[in-house]
């Protein structure tokens, strides 16, 4: 990876990490845990459904 391609993919994880943070503002750590398990179980059913 280049110097440049790693600045912007640092910069970009830094937005991501700011948009994160505000969406999930007011949520608990356990709710936030929920979220991010119950999204895991949506990609995997993605997932499989692709494959058939």
């Amino acid at each position: 990876m280049t110097a440049k391609a790693r600045k912007a993919l640092g910069q970009a994880r830094l937005v991501g990490d700011e948009i994160a943070a505000e969406a999930l503002l007011g949520f608990t750590p356990h709710e936030h845990e929920q979220l991010i398990a119950l999204l895991q179980r949506v990609r995997a059913n993605l997932a499989a459904a692709v494959g058939r």
